[in-house]
C-alpha cells in the first residue's frame, strides 16, 4: 500500500489496554484523547482523518472498550461508525496489554466474534500488544497466556502479532507505528462491509427463526395441554354419568 493511498483502520480492545494511544502512535502526534481513569475512557466511537506524521492518509475509528457500555447499545454504536471506513477497514486491530490479560479477555474476544459473526474477519485482523517493555518473549507469552481466546485469535490471524510501546519518545513510537505498518502493508485488499452487512442480516433471519420455532413449539405445547385438559375433563364426565 503506497503512502499516499487512504489506509482505513479499526482499534478494539477492552479499556485500558492502550488503543487511544495507540492510534495516536501511527498518527505520529496526539489526536486521540487518552486519560487514566476508567471513568473518562472512549464511550463512544472516536474517530481521525488526516495525514500522518509518516505521510499515510489515516482514517481510524477508536472504538469504546468494550464491557465500558452495555451489551448491544456497545455493538450497536460500532455498527453506526462502520461507514466512516467504507468500503471497509484494511485492517482490524485487536490491542491487547500483557500484564491485563485475564480472563475476562475471552469474553472481549467472544463479543469480538460475535460482532462479527463468523471467522472471516480474521483474515484482516492484526494484534498489538502495548507495554512491550514488560514482554520479553511474544511466542512464549501465547503459549502461556490463560485466555484461550487470545491463542485463538493468533492462530486464526496467521500469528500477525506487532509489540509497541506507547509511553516512550515520539522517535521510537514512530519506528513502532512502522512495524505495525509493515503488517498492515502485507494484506491485500479490506474487510468488506458489504459482506458484514450480509453476515449480520442471516444472524438477524436465523435469530428471528429460532423465535419463530420457539413460539410455534409454545403454541403447540399449549394446544397439546389444553386439548389433554379436556380429554381429561370429558373423562371425568364419562365417569360421573357411570358411577352417579
Amino acid at each position: 500500500m503506497a503512502h499516499k493511498e487512504e489506509c482505513r483502520l479499526i482499534l478494539f480492545g477492552k479499556s485500558g489496554v492502550g488503543k487511544s494511544s495507540l492510534g495516536n502512535t501511527l498518527i505520529g502526534k496526539q489526536h486521540f484523547k487518552v486519560s487514566a481513569s476508567s471513568s473518562n475512557v472512549t464511550q463512544k466511537c472516536e474517530t481521525a482523518h488526516l495525514e500522518s506524521e509518516s505521510g499515510r492518509i489515516l482514517k481510524i475509528i477508536d472504538t469504546p472498550g468494550i464491557f465500558d457500555t452495555k451489551g448491544e447499545s456497545m455493538l450497536d454504536e460500532i455498527k453506526s461508525c462502520l461507514q466512516f471506513l467504507s468500503p471497509g477497514p484494511h485492517a482490524i486491530i485487536i490491542v491487547l496489554m500483557p500484564n491485563r490479560v485475564t480472563k475476562e479477555d475471552d469474553r472481549v474476544i467472544d463479543k469480538i466474534f460475535e460482532f462479527f459473526g463468523d471467522y472471516h474477519f480474521l483474515k484482516k485482523t492484526i494484534l498489538v500488544m502495548n507495554r512491550k517493555t514488560e514482554l520479553t518473549d511474544k511466542s512464549e507469552f501465547m503459549e502461556n497466556t490463560s485466555a484461550n481466546g487470545i491463542s485463538k485469535l493468533y492462530g486464526g490471524c496467521e500469528k500477525r502479532f506487532v509489540v509497541v510501546e506507547n509511553k516512550q519518545v515520539w522517535e521510537n513510537r514512530n519506528a513502532d507505528a512502522e512495524e505495525v505498518f509493515k503488517e498492515i502493508d502485507k494484506l491485500e485488499g479490506y474487510y468488506d462491509l458489504e459482506y458484514l452487512s450480509l453476515v449480520h442480516e442471516q444472524i438477524k433471519l436465523l435469530t428471528e427463526n429460532d423465535e419463530l420455532k420457539a413460539s410455534c413449539e409454545n403454541v403447540g405445547k399449549e394446544m397439546h395441554e389444553e386439548k389433554q385438559s379436556e380429554e381429561e375433563d370429558e373423562a371425568f364426565s364419562i365417569y360421573d354419568c357411570i358411577f352417579s
